[in-house]
C-alpha cells in the first residue's frame, strides 16, 4: 500500500502564505509604533518585537519558535521589514 502525501493546507505553499500573513500583521503593528501596554512609542526594535511576539497566540509554540529566527536573545539586531 502506498504512503499518502501531505494533506491539504500543508507544505511549502502553506508555509509561504503563513509567513506572508505574519509579515503583514507585523507591518501593521510596527506602523502603529505604540506599545499597547504603555500607550507610548517603542524605545527600541527589541522591545517592539518582544511585545509583538508576546501578543501572538502561542498555538503550537508559534511565538517561542519565532523569537530565535527574528534575532531575539541572540545579541543580533532584528531588521524591521
Amino acid at each position: 500500500m502506498g504512503r499518502a502525501g501531505p494533506g491539504p493546507g500543508t507544505g511549502p505553499a502553506r508555509t509561504t502564505g503563513t509567513c506572508a500573513q505574519e509579515m503583514q500583521e507585523f507591518r501593521v503593528f510596527a506602523k502603529e509604533g505604540v506599545d499597547p501596554t504603555t500607550a507610548k512609542p517603542f524605545t527600541s526594535i527589541e522591545k517592539m518585537l518582544e511585545r509583538y511576539l508576546s501578543r501572538r497566540s502561542a498555538a503550537s509554540g508559534e511565538a517561542a519558535s519565532q523569537a530565535p529566527a527574528m534575532g531575539l536573545g541572540s545579541g543580533l539586531t532584528p531588521r524591521v521589514p
